[in-house]
Parts: structure tokens; C-alpha cells; sequence
């Protein structure tokens, strides 16, 4: 099940954040703030109480452009389609905010996530040199929603 996150389980988020990536991490501090504050919703994948995964989209106001800052899911619980469930959910709910696109950088070593985006019909519109604190590139991609 696919739902919306609350401080709750804020603790599982940074669970996750930690089993998830080596660098880049999103700290306790910034996680609250997108859940109490910030312009944006995080989705969570639950089975039977555990969050396998979650999903974090950002809006700005006077943009139709939305960013999926950050995705993760649990390695126990990858290859199962959880990922994909989240960037579908995570689209559908963008579409409903009234934005007409998803963007969102990776990592050009995680072949995975760039497979499953590229699968689901996004772009890349532009290469990061150095972009990630490890000095790894990244690529921006973008969907268009019809």
C-alpha cells in the first residue's frame, strides 16, 4: 500500500536514508521539515506496517515542473516493484497538483534506477558533472505528462 507520510514515521525515513546511500543522505532535521513544512509530500510503501520505501516530491510555487527529490527503498524489499509503485503514485499525485511534468537527477552509476526510469518514459535533458558530494555525474531526467 502506497500512502501519504506523517511525522510518525519519521524514524523509518531516516532508517531508510541510511540503509539506502552512502552519501547525499538527508538529515533527521530535513526530513521533519519536509514533513511539517516544506512545499512538497513524501509516499510511503507499507506491507503489513514495515515502510519498505518512499518516495519525496517537491513543488515550487509558480511552477508546473515537479521534482522527485528522492526515492528509496529498502535493498530487502527491491525487485519487487516497489519502486516503480512509488513513481507511478508519485506522478499521479504531481498530475493532481496540477504539474505537467516529474523531473529528477541519478546517479550515472545506478543503472537500476535509470533503467526503470527510462522504462516508464523519461528523458534525460541534461548531464551533472560532479554532482553528487562523491564527485559522482548524475543526469537530470524529465517526463511529460500528457
Amino acid at each position: 500500500m502506497i500512502r501519504q507520510a506523517t511525522l510518525s514515521d519519521l524514524d523509518h525515513l531516516i532508517f531508510l536514508e541510511h540503509i539506502c546511500f552512502n552519501s547525499d543522505r538527508l538529515s533527521h532535521r530535513q526530513v521533519r521539515y519536509m514533513l511539517t513544512q516544506a512545499n512538497g509530500q513524501i509516499l510511503v510503501a507499507e506491507q503489513n506496517g514495515v515502510i519498505l520505501g518512499y518516495g519525496l516530491l517537491l513543488f515550487r510555487k509558480n511552477s508546473k515542473i515537479a521534482r522527485l527529490y528522492s526515492i528509496a527503498v529498502n535493498p530487502t524489499a527491491r525487485r519487487k516493484g516497489i519502486g516503480e509503485a512509488l513513481v507511478k503514485e508519485s506522478e499521479i499525485f504531481a498530475q493532481a497538483r496540477g504539474s505537467t511534468s516529474l523531473r529528477l537527477e541519478i546517479r550515472v552509476d545506478n543503472l537500476a534506477s535509470l533503467g526503470l526510469f527510462h522504462q516508464l518514459g523519461y528523458k534525460k535533458i541534461k548531464e551533472l558533472k560532479s554532482y553528487y558530494e562523491d564527485g559522482m555525474d548524475g543526469v537530470r531526467l524529465e517526463k511529460q505528462f500528457k
